[in-house]
C-alpha cells in the first residue's frame, strides 16, 4: 500500500499542475510501467469476472511488478523516517515472521493465507491443491484404523501417487479402489468447486469425518468414513446422490 500510494503521487502531482513530467523522465516512467503491469491486468479480471486457475497461476507474472512496486514503499519509509534503523527492522519481522510460519507449517508451508482471507476459508478457497497432505493422511489412517486392509478412494491423482510413495509394509495394508463405490474412506483436498461446495453442505461423501490434516487451524485435507453409505448412493462420481432413508 506504501508502495502504490508513492507511485500513484509521484505520478499524479506533475499532472495536477499539468506538466507531464513522468513522460520524459526515466524514472517516473518507469513507475508507470510497472504500476501498470501490475494494476492494469489485475483490474481487467476483476472487471471481466474472468476464470483464474489454481493459484490464479495464469497471474504470475504480476508479481516482479508487484514486488518493484512494494520495494518502492520501503525505500519511500525508509526515506521518510528519521530513524534510519526502523524500516530494516520491519522488514526483517515481516520476513522473520514469514520464515517462522513456514517452518510452523512445514511440510504444508505452501498454504498460507493472512487475515484478510477471512474465517473459514477452507470452504471458499483451494487449500493444498497439489495434494501433498494425503502422505500424512495415510500415515494417520494408518494409527486410527489397525485393520489388516483398509479400503481408500482418494478424490485425486496426488493420493495415488502420495500411496505409492509409502514404505511397502504401509503400502500393502492401504488398497486403493478405483470402483467409485465400495470403499472404506474417502479421501479429499477439496480440491475444486464441487468438492467445496459438497465440503460446505456436508453433503456425501462428507458426512462422517474420521480426522483432518491441518495447516495451521485450517483443514487441508479431510479422512470420511463412507463404507456405511454405498449401499444408499446412486448415480456416477460427480453426480452421487445419497438416497435418504424415510
Amino acid at each position: 500500500m506504501a508502495g502504490l500510494g508513492r507511485t500513484v503521487y509521484r505520478l499524479v502531482r506533475p499532472m495536477v499542475r499539468l506538466s507531464f513530467q513522468w513522460v520524459r523522465a526515466r524514472d517516473l516512467r518507469t513507475d508507470a510501467i510497472l504500476l501498470s503491469l501490475f494494476v492494469v491486468p489485475v483490474a481487467m479480471v476483476l472487471w471481466k469476472g474472468s476464470v483464474l486457475y489454481d493459484d490464479w497461476r495464469q497471474m504470475y507474472f504480476v508479481y516482479p511488478a508487484f514486488a518493484v512496486v512494494a520495494l518502492s514503499g520501503v525505500e519511500g519509509l525508509h526515506r521518510w523516517l528519521r530513524q534510519k534503523w526502523v524500516m530494516p527492522l520491519l522488514v526483517s519481522i515481516t520476513l522473520g515472521g514469514t520464515l517462522v510460519q513456514m517452518v510452523r507449517y512445514h511440510p504444508l508451508q505452501h498454504v498460507y493465507f493472512n487475515f484478510l482471507a477471512g474465517t473459514r476459508r477452507e470452504e471458499r478457497f483451494d487449500q493444498d491443491y497439489w495434494g501433498l497432505a494425503y502422505k500424512q493422511a495415510f500415515e494417520a489412517l494408518l494409527e486410527a484404523d489397525t485393520s489388516r486392509v483398509i479400503t481408500f478412494y482418494c478424490q485425486n491423482f496426488p493420493g495415488t501417487a502420495n500411496h505409492a510413495f509409502l514404505p511397502k509394509e504401509k503400502e500393502d495394508r492401504l488398497v486403493q479402489i478405483w470402483e467409485e463405490k465400495g470403499a472404506r474412506y474417502y479421501l479429499s483436498n477439496f480440491r475444486e468447486r464441487r468438492e467445496l461446495n459438497l465440503f460446505q453442505e456436508k453433503a456425501f461423501p462428507f458426512i462422517d469425518p474420521v480426522l483432518f490434516i491441518r495447516a495451521g487451524r485450517t483443514p487441508v485435507l479431510g479422512v470420511y468414513k463412507v463404507e456405511a453409505f454405498w449401499d444408499r448412493v446412486e448415480g456416477k462420481k460427480g453426480e452421487w446422490l445419497l438416497e435418504e432413508n424415510n
